[in-house]
């Protein structure tokens, strides 16, 4: 199963490939403070189940596998010196093939769907001073597969009452 830390990894290398900018983070829970200069921050903002879950078994190996496709939508919050030109770069190249071979050799489980517009957020530091801060959302499609144990047998032993087993395998 692809999770959390799986996207925003994945997410992640592909922000360095597209952007000059080298500091990438996640938002919420990473105890780390807020950088000065150019910085992202990436915040996992919905999850949805795109279709109903299917089910495959392996005749051979104890295992079935339960797949669902996910949509997911993360906000990709651009800060600092030409962070309107960053993200606008990085909503243009969401939408093309290229990022798609490039999100598959990070994780072939994510593929971009589509990036929503980029616009400008006011952010004012603690300095009251105003920084350069554009966000857009990205939205991507996950495969979700969980294998679990599953009971078969092999061999089935038939008798008809009275008499003595036969094995059938």
């Amino acid at each position: 199963m692809i999770s959390t830390d799986d996207i925003y990894a994945a997410l992640r290398s592909y922000l360095l490939s597209v952007t000059p900018i080298t500091e990438v983070y996640q938002a919420q829970d990473t105890r780390v403070p807020i950088p000065v200069g150019q910085y992202t921050i990436m915040t996992i903002l919905r999850r949805e189940r795109m279709s109903t879950g299917h089910d495959t078994t392996d005749a051979i190996n104890p295992v079935m596998t339960t797949g669902q496709v996910t949509s997911y939508t993360v906000q990709v919050d651009i800060y600092g010196d030409g962070a309107g030109n960053h993200a606008a770069k990085v909503e243009q190249l969401w939408r093309t093939i290229w990022s798609v071979d490039l999100m598959h050799s990070l994780n072939a489980g994510i593929t971009p769907l589509y990036a929503d517009t980029v616009f400008q957020t006011s952010l004012i530091n603690s300095e009251a001073n105003y920084e350069e801060r554009y966000t857009l959302s990205l939205h991507m499609q996950v495969q979700q597969d969980i294998d679990v144990a599953q009971d078969i047998f092999k061999q089935i032993t038939l008798a008809p009452q009275g008499t003595r087993p036969a094995d059938l395998s």
